[in-house]
């Protein structure tokens, strides 16, 4: 009787679901409200639930793991009756009890026929959700990831035109003020220097509307500057925001329970 070789299916081995899996720490509590929350701003992916499918390949996966361990187990009893065989027949031993291990590797022939049949209708149900679901999923997640992380190019880009401009109007501010400190400094030296009997440039009215002028020229700025300031959190804040909601959402299609289970190695 001829030997039959086994041959473990290139399906069998772990597929890409395993490598795109993420783990998940949150409570079960914290997760639901997590989930809800994003699911009502975002709604659903277009390709359907990514967690399902992985769910389904893991199952699937799992399934195909048991099938190929216990055919391998078949297959060494298998050699080991054929080699009986061979070696009862070497020694001459009686037909009854060459046609019992005869009849013994028979059947295990046959249940790996049907074993290999599991195996291969198993990898072809794995690679057609590969194909239907989880290819179109990879790549809506990818093209939801790209468009967070344009959305977030221009968003930083804004926060660098409004930091330029806060910092500008801060110069601005400082040299106003300087300047206003110096004026003020110098109709002080002034009314001194009337005191002593020294004219100065200007009468003392003049130099009080100056001062009143410059130093509403500084408020101006100062509240300019103010409102600037007030402006870049509400950018910081949004910028975080689409941040954490583009990374939260593909972590939300990456994770689910089950992954906290053992994983087939």
């Amino acid at each position: 009787m001829q030997a039959i070789t086994w041959h473990r299916s290139t399906s069998s081995k772990p597929s890409s679901c395993k490598s795109l899996v993420a783990s998940s720490s949150s409570k079960s509590s914290t997760w639901t409200e997590f989930k809800n929350e994003l699911f009502d701003e975002y709604g659903g992916m277009n390709s359907g639930s990514h967690s399902s499918t992985l769910e389904r390949l893991y199952v699937w996966e799992k399934k195909l793991y048991e099938e190929v361990k216990a055919g391998d187990s078949t297959r060494k009893l298998y050699e080991k009756k054929c080699s009986r065989l061979r070696n009862q027949d070497v020694k001459g031993d009686d037909e009854l009890t060459m046609d019992k291990t005869r009849a013994a590797a028979k059947d295990l022939y046959a249940r790996i026929l049907v074993a290999i049949r599991r195996v291969e209708t198993i990898s072809k149900r794995i690679q057609q959700l590969s194909d239907e679901e989880l290819k179109p999923q990879v790549l809506e997640l990818l093209k939801g990831f790209s468009k967070d992380v344009r959305a977030l190019w221009h968003q930083q880009g804004d926060e660098q035109i409004q930091k330029r401009k806060v910092d500008n109007l801060a110069k601005e501010l400082d040299r106003r003020t300087l300047g206003f400190q110096k004026t003020e400094a110098r109709f002080l030296e002034s009314k001194l220097t009337i005191t002593m009997e020294v004219k100065s440039e200007l009468p003392e009215e003049d130099h009080q509307g100056f001062l009143d002028g410059e130093e509403g020229s500084v408020g101006h700025v100062q509240n300019k500057t103010g409102i600037r300031k007030r402006e870049t959190p509400q950018l910081h804040a949004r910028t975080q925001r689409i941040t954490l909601n583009g990374f939260q959402m593909v972590s939300l299609q990456f994770s689910s329970p089950w992954l906290n289970s053992p994983r087939l190695l």
